[in-house]
């Protein structure tokens, strides 16, 4: 790459402005150096300034987020742009002496990484803006997940205080079913229930689409528990109250979810990678959309170790005297390490091969995380090999 490309710039990317250094082949002189607005207009004068001197080769340090906008306008006029991981800029920083962080010098370094050290830098392209929402809608998947356990374990809580036995009469998969959460949204709780009665409860519950053969039995159980407790507890029509709140809220979630699990199959059905990743055992559309997100394209790894160490599951050399061992550094993309290792520890329930191997990592005295981070490590290398050689998982 040191030799395809006239003039380097790097750009430490930030929210109203960045700051740019660029510089010619070889010549440790900046021939560019300042700041640029983040508008359209200032870039786009960036970028026909930089070509002015030849070829260019453009790197920043954020690839998405405030930097989207910069790598867009890159993208979108063909220019050659690169990205350099955080992790990546940490380490060629301790190379400069004396270096303190600013932004000028930041972009300086960025310029000379990419003129020096390329094989640091992570090419960008077209594709990356399918990856680039991949990661968005996993990101709000997961986010919604966490709300939707939060308000589930609230919601749960408010019916067992005001009535215990409707509380146990509903496991989680009932008490959060559609049908449930309709009539929590409606009624409310206990009292709401008992006002409207039993008969007019199920005449509406059975006009629900796709519901007429549920609702007896979940009205009935309802009820049935609702029998079992004459005395109201303090405070109750405020909690029915929430409890209502918080039903509709969960409905509105779990429709949000659905829809962001239909864009990201449409998402992954367009990459041929997704359906080798997801015949893997424990990669569902989920962990598809966040490993793909993640990684943009395995093209841009080397080898499955890169990916591995990039991943954060890569395992460091700790040393000292006579005392040498092997540990996973907290580093690394961390979302994507959650992925991979969420997705060992399905595996390890319906995969003989993983389950074994995780079993194997246990007898040798490792904790449960060191086994399925080794579980997950290893399931790198075959996603790796599947990939390049398009090739399905095997049992």
């Amino acid at each position: 790459m040191a030799r395809e490309y006239d003039f380097y710039i790097g750009i430490d990317i930030g929210k109203s402005f960045h700051h740019a250094v660029g510089r010619k082949a070889g010549d440790a002189e900046k021939t560019i150096d300042r700041r640029v607005e983040q508008s359209e207009e200032a870039i786009v004068e960036l970028i026909e300034e930089a070509n002015a001197y030849g070829r260019v080769c453009f790197a920043v340090d954020q690839a998405s987020d405030v930097g989207g906008l910069f790598v867009a306008i890159c993208l979108h006029r063909g220019e050659d742009i690169r990205y350099l991981p955080t992790y990546a800029m940490r380490q060629a920083a301790r190379l400069y002496p004396g270096y303190a962080k600013t932004d000028a010098i930041d972009a300086a370094v960025i310029a000379d990484v990419a003129m020096r050290m390329p094989d640091l830098l992570i090419p960008l392209s077209e594709r990356d803006a399918r990856a680039e929402e991949l990661a968005i809608l996993s990101s709000q998947h997961a986010f919604l997940s966490r709300e939707s356990v939060r308000i589930q374990l609230r919601m749960r809580g408010m019916v067992a205080r005001i009535c215990p036995e409707l509380e146990r009469a509903l496991p989680r998969e009932k008490m959060f079913g559609k049908l449930a959460l309709q009539i929590f949204a409606r009624y409310g709780g206990p009292d709401g229930l008992r006002v409207a009665g039993r008969e007019k409860v199920l005449r509406w519950a059975e006009k629900k689409p796709r519901q007429c053969t549920r609702a007896p039995r979940l009205v009935g159980e309802m009820f049935e528990a609702l029998g079992s407790q004459t005395v109201r507890v303090a405070g109750a029509s405020s909690m029915e109250r929430c409890i209502s709140a918080d039903a509709s809220i969960l409905q509105n979630v779990f429709s949000e979810m659905e829809r962001l699990d239909a864009r990201m199959v449409e998402l992954l059905d367009g990459l041929p990678e997704a359906a080798i990743l997801r015949s893997m055992p424990g990669i569902g559309n989920v962990w598809c959309a966040v490993i793909l997100g993640a990684i943009g394209g395995f093209e841009r790894f080397p080898s499955a170790g890169h990916l591995a160490s990039y991943a954060g599951l890569a395992p460091g050399r700790w040393e000292s005297g006579t005392s040498i061992r092997g540990s996973v550094k907290p580093r690394g993309n961390g979302q994507l390490k959650n992925a991979l290792r969420q997705a060992a520890q399905s595996a390890v329930q319906c995969d003989e091969r993983s389950r074994a191997y995780y079993e194997k990592k246990r007898s040798e005295g490792r904790s449960h995380g060191q086994a399925i981070s080794a579980l997950a490590r290893r399931r790198v290398d075959v996603m790796y090999a599947m990939v390049k050689n398009g090739e399905m998982y095997s049992i």
